[in-house]
């Protein structure tokens, strides 16, 4: 038995619209990231952080967000309580 970490169950089918806004955000969000200064010190932190942000952004999604705004920073947000800061 391996002791992986189970991931999130995402079970919502999104229209081709909202699937571009949430791209959008997700780049907006790692942008936020990054451009802030923010320096990965090896890659799988940052691939890491990045599925953190979309599994906030898709959480949100599920909801019936669809601001790309609200979307980008449902993705910090999630990232700030997953890291527990």
């Amino acid at each position: 038995m391996h002791d992986k970490q189970r991931q999130p169950v995402f079970d919502s089918v999104f229209e081709p619209e909202l699937l571009s806004v949430m791209t959008i955000a997700l780049e907006r969000a790692w942008s936020r990231l990054v451009g802030g200064g923010f320096v990965f010190e090896r890659e799988d932190f940052a691939l890491s952080t990045r599925t953190l942000l979309a599994q906030g952004i898709l959480e949100k999604a599920q909801t019936g967000v669809v601001c790309l705004e609200a979307l980008s920073e449902a993705g910090l947000v999630h990232l700030r309580r997953s890291s527990g800061a």
